[in-house]
């Protein structure tokens, strides 16, 4: 990957995708959420991270020491809905035939960030509906 005539990042098209330097990256190789975090701890070989999403899971080789902030990524293949604690409110829900791609407003009510889920599935999630949102998979942490 290149930016402004620099190498920033070198890999197969699967570890950028899912490892990504910086936030620019991720989000040039294709849809993200970013959102803020706070490592809580590290435990064996992954991180426990508070973020909007609530606590997730990285690999504890990438994540800041405990205490500090940092970005979390999440791609929206890895948010599931109707499932978990997080309450989310559904914005819009775009159908592609093969998938659909779901904008959440995060909190009660929907007053939190705004993440998507992308999702396979015909049930089409209609605005304004209340649900839950939860991570499968672990994030990846971002500087800062």
């Amino acid at each position: 990957v290149m930016r402004a005539g620099q190498v920033v990042q070198v890999g197969s098209p699967a570890q950028v995708y899912q490892r990504p330097v910086d936030a620019d990256t991720a989000r040039f190789i294709g849809e993200a959420v970013i959102l803020d975090g706070h490592v809580v701890s590290h435990d064996g070989g992954l991180s426990t991270v508070d973020c909007a999403l609530g606590q997730v899971t990285a690999p504890a080789a990438e994540t800041p020491p405990p205490g500090s902030s940092c970005g979390v990524l999440i791609r929206p293949e890895n948010l599931a809905l109707g499932e978990g604690r997080v309450p989310a409110r559904v914005v819009a829900s775009t159908y592609f035939g093969h998938d659909l791609l779901v904008t959440l407003r995060l909190g009660t009510g929907g007053g939190g960030p705004e993440v998507r889920s992308r999702m396979i599935g015909a049930r089409i999630p209609e605005p304004g509906v209340e649900t839950f949102v939860r991570v499968s998979g672990l994030a990846h942490i971002l500087p800062g």
